[in-house]
């Protein structure tokens, strides 16, 4: 087997300096370096994959104990250690009478509960008093999750509401990133 022993690779045309190795073997490369296919072994932090929703323009949220779906989407991690990193965004209205009335969220992996704001004691929105209520809200949240799979995971949005009011998204988003360990 042949060994080939160098300090440093350089351009051929102008003979600048493309890869440094030092006595410890350690590789040093320029920060203008681009760099084609997959670099592995680099560190964590990057993003591997991102995946988008298709956005929804309308769903109703009638009061009950039953959530509803509002949106979701599914991920295929490319390793056990990578974590995928959720951004929910969206629009919703409200409308209801004579009555105190909350809108919560939960947020799935499959079947498994991330978040409950029901349980968490924390409405998304409230509205408190009598007569017709109507509100325009922007709603949102971002989740770092550990799914420790390479199996493909569904992150699911749903919403009730907790009286005899309803609500409306009039538009929802959600982005999966997967981020490399």
């Amino acid at each position: 087997m042949s060994k080939l022993k160098v300090t440093t690779i350089s351009d051929p045309d102008n003979d600048n300096t493309a890869i440094s190795i030092d006595t410890s073997g350690n590789i040093t490369i320029p920060n203008n370096a681009t760099f084609s296919g997959t670099v592995t072994g680099a560190g964590g932090g990057k993003v591997l994959q991102v995946v988008a929703a298709t956005p929804i323009t309308s769903t109703d949220i009638d009061s009950g104990s039953t959530y509803v779906d509002i949106i979701s989407a599914s991920i295929t991690p490319s390793s056990t250690t990578s974590k995928i990193l959720m951004i929910f965004s969206g629009y919703i209205q409200m409308f209801g009478n004579n009555d105190t009335h909350s809108y919560y969220q939960k947020v799935l992996r499959n079947s498994t509960e991330l978040f409950n704001s029901a349980t968490d004691q924390a409405a998304m929105m409230r509205s408190d008093g009598a007569g017709y209520l109507v509100g325009q809200y922007s709603t949102g949240f971002i989740h770092l999750d550990s799914p420790s799979t390479t199996s493909s995971v569904t992150y699911k949005v749903q919403g009730n509401e907790n009286s005899d009011q309803w609500f409306r998204f009039k538009y929802a988003q959600l982005q999966l990133l997967e981020i490399g360990a």
